[in-house]
Formats: C-alpha cells, structure tokens, sequence
C-alpha cells in the first residue's frame, strides 16, 4: 500500500534502536519528530521506540520525559511529528500518535503537562469524516496519521498517510480537503507559510506538494483555480527516488523525503533516504543541498570549519523545525542525534 514507506521507516527506526533485525538487547532512542517552543527556547522531540515525548535543552542536549514512557502515565504509540503551539508563556503539544491512529494534545508542555486525545479514536483505524467531540457521531477518525500543522486561522491540518489525504480540523469537525483528494500516495510532513500556502512532503511519489486555496498566492510554476483547494507538485519528479540539485523543481529529485518547514521565501526538506538536508525556493521550486553529502552517503560528522555543510553526514534525518531566526534544529535518526544547522551557512553541530 502507499503508505508502506512511511511503515518502514518506523519499523527500521525500531530495529535499528534494538541493535538490528533480531537483536535482544533493549531499546533505546528512535528519535523522529521535533517542534520548537518559541517562547521558551525549548525543543521537543518524539521517540517512537520508548514512544516517548521528550523536552531538550539546547545548551546542554539534555533530554527529559514530558509525557508517556511509564505505566501510569498516558500512553503513545509510535509518535511521529509534533507542532508547538504557544499557550500565553507555556506551550501546547499536537502530536501525530501514528500508532494510536490519533492526534494528541499535550497541554502545558513546560509545566504539568496533561495528555488527552485531541481527535480521532485511539486505535481505531480507519477514514471517516466527522465531529472530535467525544460521543458526538459520526466521530472522525484517522489511518496512521504522521504530521500536523496550523494556519493562520487556527485551522489545523493533518497529513493522513495511511489514508493518503489531507484532513482539515475546524470547528470541532474533522473533514478531508475534497479538491485534492486524490493527489497524495503517502504524505508526510506539513509546513503551512505566512500566506496559508501548504506544503506537503509524499514520501511515496519523492516530491514536494504545494496546496493552496485560490489564486491569491500561488507558489512559482503552479497553475491555480478560484474558489477550490488547488494542487501542485513544486519540487521533484514523481517517483524517481533519486538525488538531483537544479534550477527548476520538475527537474530536481527527493528520495522518501518526509520533514518539511517553512523560512520566509524559502523551504527546508529532510530528504531521508538521500541524507540530505535540501533548501527549496518557494518561487521557483529550484532546489539545493543546504547540508549533507552531495551524493546521499549516511554518517554522522559535523561539517569541517566554513565548507557550508558540505562534509556535514546524516543517516535518515526524519523531523525538522526552524527556529524562527536563523536555525534549523533536524533529528538524524539512524545517528541517534539532535543537530543545529545554519540556514545561511549550512554548517552543521551535534547538540544531542
């Protein structure tokens, strides 16, 4: 099925923290998704082996459980991208439970922080488009969601892999994008801009979706239509899987490309199976490699002083957010790290 991709990737993650296929040892990290708290200047992180929530100190690289993990506590299972959304000075939590087949809401990420479900049906997967109140029916549900995001609106929206859609959460109702139903094999990660522009990695077709409603803003080389949600593929070729640096994005290629956020003109992509960190150009979908080895070689380095990242390594970087400035802070999750990137330079540290 279509969103086998985004399934092998979790169960490589697992097999890969527990030593490889068939080890007995114990887990250990399966770091995936990562958010970041303006506010305070914290990141967050998933582990969807110890399925785990985790807050990180950026000086330090320090990691400390927020939610899940212990058997009293709420549980998750196999949590994959989060979104950090402000709560006056604290910091709400959305997380995309792939394997409770929900969107949770961690509340008061930085103080006490209480965990419900935020929509769908703890283990019930399947696609219905319906109300997130419990006991009001048809409840909505959700098939291996990965990533969610917000718009300016407050509209929330959810890359529903194993459903291969779109879903838009508004008014208490979960209902899925109809104009673009059928554009998607298995999305998985979501980055919204200034503009309410969406840009949806599909780590089934290896390229970089543009959605958009209207004709108010439309990204460089997508055609639009009044009044409906329209689609566009901005940067790579369908189905290629290969690595490919160009000027336009119908020439330019991603491998299972899976992370994805927005920096003003410009988007950052976790090419995972290339090991690359590429820069896209809104305008144009021109596409470049910001950090990591030119030709998709796995490791974990550190770029040599001012080559621009070039000599950086990742192995199977997966989430990734910018922190507003100047950063982007990306989990490389075959490496087991957390690592800082510098959008003007593409130099690259460990901070975990």
């Amino acid at each position: 099925m279509k969103y086998k991709y985004l399934l092998i990737s979790l169960v490589a993650s697992i097999l890969y923290a527990c030593g490889g296929g068939g080890s007995s040892s114990s887990p250990t990290q399966a770091l995936y998704g990562i958010a970041y708290d303006a506010t305070n200047n914290k990141l967050f992180v998933s582990d969807n082996s110890l399925n785990l929530i985790q807050s990180v100190n950026t000086t330090t690289g320090e990691l400390k459980t927020v939610a899940g993990g212990a058997a009293t506590a709420a549980q998750f299972s196999y949590p994959s991208f989060m979104l950090a959304v402000p709560n006056g000075l604290n910091t709400d939590l959305f997380v995309a439970d792939t394997g409770n087949e929900a969107i949770r809401k961690v509340a008061s990420a930085n103080a006490t922080p209480t965990v419900t479900t935020y929509a769908g049906i703890l283990g019930t997967g399947s696609y219905v488009s319906g109300s997130i109140a419990s006991g009001t029916a048809p409840f909505g549900t959700f098939l291996y969601p990965n990533a969610i995001a917000v718009d300016g609106s407050g509209n929330y929206f959810v890359a529903d892999t194993g459903n291969s859609v779109i879903r838009e959460i508004t008014g208490g109702t979960i209902s899925t994008i109809a104009d673009i139903a059928a554009g998607f094999g298995s999305p998985a990660g979501i980055a919204i801009d200034a503009n309410n522009v969406m840009y949806i990695t599909d780590a089934y077709y290896d390229v970089v979706k543009a959605v958009f409603y209207g004709t108010a803003h439309v990204p460089g080389g997508c055609s639009s239509t009044a009044g409906i949600w329209n689609i566009c593929t901005l940067s790579g070729i369908s189905g290629t899987g290969t690595y490919i640096n160009n000027t336009t994005g119908n020439t330019s290629t991603f491998h299972q490309p899976q992370g994805i956020a927005t920096a003003g003109l410009y988007l950052y992509v976790a090419d995972s199976a290339n090991n690359a960190i590429r820069k896209v150009t809104i305008s144009s979908g021109a596409t470049t490699t910001l950090a990591g080895s030119p030709t998709g070689l796995p490791g974990r380095t550190d770029d040599a002083a001012s080559d621009n990242g070039v000599s950086a390594r990742f192995s199977f970087p997966t989430g990734l957010v910018y922190d507003g400035t100047q950063y982007l802070y990306v989990v490389d999750q075959n490496g087991t790290s957390i690592r800082k990137v510098d959008t003007q330079t593409g130099n690259t540290s460990t901070i975990h």
